[in-house]
């Protein structure tokens, strides 16, 4: 009769050890689910910020052209305002 509950202490501890391992898998493939899901989520963020970044940086190279000034033009501005009050200054000169 010893051998008989021997091997049900055996029976019962390899069912009591799958069900405890069962219930570690199913844990921790719930947590791995929970965790993919939240670097999807991630990811998709990610993507839209990408997505925002990216149009504003094209309204920005479209819109640049328009608000950006070269050096030489301001350069080639001011020397023209001064060669037209240089005239206007000497044809004051002149009729006083």
């Amino acid at each position: 009769m010893s051998v008989t509950l021997e091997l049900q202490h055996i029976i019962a501890l390899v069912v009591l050890l799958s069900a405890w391992g069962g219930a570690l898998i199913v844990i921790i493939r719930t947590l791995l689910t929970r965790m993919l899901n939240k670097l999807e989520d991630g990811v998709d963020k990610l993507s839209q910020a990408h997505q925002r970044l990216d149009t504003e940086f094209r309204m920005f190279q479209a819109r640049l052209p328009l608000d950006y000034q070269r050096r030489e033009d301001s350069i080639r501005e001011f020397t023209a305002i001064n060669m037209k009050l240089d005239k206007l200054h000497d044809l004051f000169r002149r009729s006083s």
